[in-house]
């Protein structure tokens, strides 16, 4: 079971950072609204033993506060569903800092609740096979990561996001009769990246893409979880 309650925490890198997004060109700040697709492989000597493939919908926003400070404000919520139903929502806290008019530095801390559900097809445990077992996580989290945006052309903005990601994660595991029920909880930690393009086809209306990576594996026991995301969305910019 410590392969698969490492999803959790992948999930929550991938729902805090893949879908972050340039701030540079609004004044005030910015809301984006899109699509998301996420692919995970959970593996154990270096084999795959099952993927996770969920598709959802996310809104997040940066608003600028205290006018001339810099500080802001980063709330998102991120639903899917597919091979299973998750809900993550979350907000974090950073500091806006220009260092040229196309470059910038974002440091950021936050905290997010992520909840996943699915169903294991079969799970080999000490009773024997056990079939169509439920699996339920729930995980709180903090971060601390940065962005840095740099400007292409006018139009053309991109992100680079980096997180790095702590979260106390409660798995269940609920067995058909005559298994019993298993609960689990411990922390899980790890890092993740994801690149940003931003096209403004008008001042206030951009279109966005961005791309995720998050790899989890224990280089060691040669197990963990690998995943991939991407995100398609348009945006709206408020007090340029």
């Amino acid at each position: 079971m410590k392969t698969l309650s490492s999803l959790c925490a992948t999930l929550v890198l991938f729902t805090s950072s893949l879908f972050s997004f340039c701030i540079e060109p609004c004044l005030k700040g910015r809301i984006d609204a899109g699509g998301a697709y996420a692919h995970l492989e959970f593996q154990q000597e270096r084999k795959t033993l099952r993927t996770l493939d969920l598709y959802g919908g996310r809104v997040d926003a940066t608003v600028m506060l205290l006018k001339g400070s810099g500080i802001c404000v980063k709330p998102f919520i991120f639903g899917a569903g597919g091979e299973g139903n998750y809900l993550s929502y979350g907000v974090g806290v950073g500091h806006y800092t220009p260092i040229t008019d196309r470059f910038y530095i974002l440091p950021v801390v936050g905290g997010t609740w992520s909840d996943l559900q699915s169903t294991i097809p079969a799970v080999p445990t000490p009773f024997g096979i056990a079939k169509n077992v439920r699996e339920k996580f729930d995980s709180r989290a903090v971060y601390v990561g940065f962005e840095t945006g740099v400007g292409i052309t006018d139009k053309l903005w991109l992100t680079y996001v980096y997180q790095y990601v702590w979260a106390d994660v409660k798995t269940t595991y609920t067995f058909p009769a005559p298994f019993p029920k298993d609960t689990s909880r411990g922390p899980s930690n790890g890092s993740n990246m994801a690149v940003v393009a931003d096209y403004y086809v008008r001042p206030t209306l951009a279109l966005t893409l961005g791309l995720g990576y998050n790899d989890s594996l224990d280089r060691n026991a040669f197990g963990g979880v690998r995943g991939w995301g991407v995100k398609l969305g348009v945006a709206w910019c408020f007090g340029r």
